[in-house]
């Protein structure tokens, strides 16, 4: 019963926060403050497309620091901060951990079960694009 009332008020609390503009996360990159709000299936999309070469790891953090390319993660974290490329450069200041903890910090802000289905979605396209049938 107890945790019934946990789950409940969880998600009033959710839901409250996403009604009065509450659900965002800050993140510090270089000694600056910016903001994480849920990320759309756009910015979702245009993030992992810049992550799309992550290796294998046990956690989301392994996984992440696999990839070769750092360059890759800032344009990801910029995708996830304002849906663009644009902050890109600007992330490069700061440290790997800072853009590892900022992906991760909007990936938590994502349903497991929904970034799954996303994920498979896009390995089936890059299949696809990279043979044609």
């Amino acid at each position: 019963m107890e945790a019934q009332n946990t789950e409940n008020n969880d998600g009033a609390r959710l839901v409250a926060s996403a009604i009065v503009g509450l659900d965002y996360r800050t993140i510090f990159v270089n000694d600056k403050s910016y903001i994480i709000e849920p990320p759309t299936i756009a910015k979702i999309a245009g993030a992992t497309f810049w992550l799309r070469d992550m290796g294998d790891g046990k956690t989301l953090r392994e996984i992440i620091m696999s990839l070769s390319k750092s360059e890759n993660l800032t344009r990801a974290l910029s995708w996830f901060i304002q849906g663009n490329e644009d902050l890109s450069e600007e992330l490069t200041k700061g440290t790997m951990d800072e853009i590892v903890n900022g992906i991760e910090v909007a990936f938590s802000m994502i349903e497991a079960q929904n970034f799954m289905k996303l994920s498979a979605l896009q390995r089936s396209a890059s299949l696809l694009v990279a043979k044609p049938k």
